[in-house]
């Protein structure tokens, strides 16, 4: 019988079944390796390319569309945000749904003081439609311009040209403006887990838009055309009762590389608020990863590569210690390692945002694992609710 005394790990063996496993196992690692090598050097091309476009359009009126449930604490700090924005004409227009706080009144109050700021109040909400959807629809239906920016309650524009830089985006074909949306940054580790993971889903669907693979969008910064998304008759019948997918399941319905531009840069930027805690992390998570059974086939399979060879990626640290081609899979960990440091780096300077070096390692290997962990869970839950 064959006697393996020594492979180049260090590892014995004495039955050539095993060492033939072994060598098979290698290659189910050194493929999704490459996989993640070619991927991180995709995104950086993509997002490499210029964002800027080719000729400055003029301004063009602007609807702001804000829905809001119980947001009077955060709406006292983005109502004064948005009418300090430098684009000439635009109007605001927020759509209260069911609220119980003081959210009425001081929609009530800025209407009185600004002439751009019309509200709509929701008291019930038909049977069969997901409130925020319903809360959209009702905003786009009184909306006055064809121009349509979307954020949330709880962000806060980066610059007074948020407004005038997303709609300077918009080309005569263009249906869709993808934005960023980060969230405000502190010390605790909550807000570097979720920074890194808001790194990481800016790095996939700017990548891939960039690349004519639009396949969703962040509805706290997102604008599309008013016209557009009625001829198109809103939201898909199927979608309607889902909840979340009012900003990526009608994006990936529609949009495609000649309707989409993405924008990018820094003045177009919002911010938005932690978590509370991590509870209230975990069940935003399972808000927006339970969407993703509803995706496309095809933009399914094509996130399922990337995930799986970020998590293959980290589990191959460990695969080293077996391999019987360790120089091999070693190569092309650091090769990994040395790229990842350096896109996520760029995309940091992109968005001037700042961290160390040991979040992003950290955040690299446990962002693979937990998502992986949530997204099941979210898919086998039923009830699922917005706030």
């Amino acid at each position: 019988m064959l006697r393996v005394d020594f492979l180049p790990s260090g590892i014995f063996f004495i039955y050539p079944p095993i060492f033939i496993l072994v060598f098979w196992l290698d290659w189910l690692f050194i493929l999704p390796l490459s996989f993640q090598i070619f991927f991180l050097l995709f995104c950086y091309w993509a997002l490499s390319q210029s964002q800027h476009p080719k000729n400055t359009p003029t301004p063009q009126p602007v609807s702001v569309i804000i829905c809001a449930h119980n947001a009077a604490h955060f709406l006292q700090k983005l109502l004064p945000a948005l009418f300090e924005q430098a684009h000439p004409v635009f109007e605001v227009i927020l759509v209260i749904d069911r609220s119980t706080d003081s959210t009425l009144a001081l929609a009530q109050y800025w209407a009185s003081q600004e002439k751009r700021l019309r509200y709509h109040c929701i008291e019930t909400i038909p049977i069969g439609i997901q409130p925020k959807k319903y809360a959209l629809m009702q905003g786009i239906q009184i909306a006055r311009y064809e121009y349509l920016l979307l954020t949330d309650a709880d962000c806060v524009p980066a610059s007074s040209q948020w407004i005038g830089t997303m709609q300077a985006a918009f080309q005569p074909s263009t249906n869709f403006v993808l934005g960023v949306s980060l969230y405000e940054d502190n010390p605790s580790w909550l807000s570097k887990v979720v920074g890194f993971e808001t790194l990481m889903t800016a790095l996939y669907y700017l990548s891939f838009a960039k690349a004519g693979l639009p396949y969703m969008g962040i509805g706290r910064n997102l604008a599309y055309r008013r016209s557009f998304f009625l001829e198109k008759g809103g939201f898909s019948v199927s979608h309607l009762s889902v909840v979340g997918g009012d900003d990526d399941l009608w994006v990936g319905s529609w949009a495609n590389s000649q309707n989409t531009q993405v924008c990018m840069h820094p003045t177009a930027l919002t911010y938005s608020q932690l978590p509370n805690n991590w509870q209230h992390w975990y069940r935003q998570k399972i808000r927006h990863l339970s969407v993703g059974r509803h995706y496309k086939i095809k933009f399914q399979l094509l996130l399922a590569c990337c995930y799986g060879s970020h998590t293959f990626a980290i589990l191959g640290w460990l695969w080293l210690l077996l391999a019987t081609a360790p120089l091999a899979i070693g190569i092309t960990l650091v090769l990994r390692s040395i790229l990842v440091v350096w896109i996520y780096t760029y995309c940091l300077d992109l968005f001037s945002r700042k961290t160390s070096y040991l979040w992003l390692v950290i955040g690299d290997i446990l962002f693979p694992f937990y998502l992986t962990i949530i997204g099941i869970i979210a898919r086998l839950k039923q009830h699922i609710q917005w706030h």
